[in-house]
């Protein structure tokens, strides 16, 4: 369970989405969807009072939340089907792959709750989670995105790269090769010029892309600033945690002179991970869709 509790505005309750709690389950796939909006409030157990949302990561680059009605969302996410489809959709098939998305929205709403609460750490950990997770569920986006079902046994094994954990080597093959160009190839910036120490941050960043790959992943850099192509943001991510947070004999680690602020670092870059991880979501959502919908 999450140190957080998520309160959906009244507005989507009994919405075309389903509710929180269809037949008296908590829909889970509606919970994620309205965090990654930037809708509705969150409560840390414990606390005194909820905390307003503040990001919409379903916005490339990570935008303010704002208010949305029904219509708009139905524009942003899915605009190529109807209300009665979505309705059938979020209401009726709630309880398929029920576990999962569970376990996603508990870590969705921990990394973004601790975000909200100033800990970055302690969000970045749950972003990681997060990665590993939806790694898990990227065949069903692939099958669908390139092999639309007739797909052979050994189609599906070239899905992964033996070389590599099975789960992470499909993240990467999907987000450099599946995922929507128009998506995977925006330039993403992280932009450090409001922090102490934006050039060790920089040098940080591009310390985690392969030197041989860093002409073609880094797009623009400066003192203060890089930009990568959005696609290439699990490498980051999976790089970081690896050197950072799982001590591994005999690499290149993160010590204190590399990141003598670990708070101030994460701070800048756990949106634009979360960004990402959303547009992965909302295409396994979108997959989900056209096989049950």
């Amino acid at each position: 369970m999450s140190e957080f509790t998520y309160i959906a505005p009244k507005k989507f309750i009994n919405s075309v989405f389903g509710g929180q709690k269809p037949n008296n389950k908590d829909n889970y796939r509606v919970q994620s969807l309205l965090l990654i909006l930037g809708l509705g409030e969150i409560m840390k157990r414990n606390s005194s009072g909820p905390i307003s949302l503040h990001n919409n990561f379903a916005l490339i680059p990570v935008q303010p939340s704002t208010r949305m009605t029904i219509r708009e969302i139905m524009n942003l996410i899915f605009p190529y089907n109807s209300i009665g489809e979505i309705k059938r959709f979020f209401t009726s098939c709630y309880q398929k792959n029920f576990a999962f998305h569970q376990k996603i929205c508990n870590e969705l709403l921990t990394s973004i709750g601790y975000m909200e609460k100033n800990n970055p750490i302690a969000s970045f950990v749950s972003i990681y989670r997060l990665y590993e997770q939806i790694a898990l569920s990227l065949p069903i986006v692939t099958l669908i995105r390139k092999a639309q079902f007739p797909v052979t046994f050994n189609d599906y094994k070239q899905l992964i790269d033996n070389k590599a954990k099975s789960d992470l080597s499909v993240l990467k093959n999907y987000s450099e090769n599946i995922l929507d160009p128009n998506i995977g190839d925006i330039d993403v910036e992280f932009d450090f010029s409001n922090t102490t120490s934006p050039n060790k941050y920089v040098s940080l960043l591009v310390s985690l892309i392969p030197h041989g790959l860093r002409s073609t992943h880094i797009t623009f850099n400066t003192p203060v600033s890089l930009r990568i192509k959005n696609k290439h943001m699990q490498m980051i991510v999976i790089t970081f945690r690896n050197r950072y947070f799982h001590y591994l004999f005999n690499e290149k680690n993160i010590d204190y002179n590399d990141l003598p602020y670990p708070e101030e670092f994460l701070e800048v870059c756990n949106p634009l991970f979360i960004n990402f991880y959303s547009q992965m979501y909302l295409d396994l959502l979108g997959s989900e869709l056209y096989i049950w919908g």
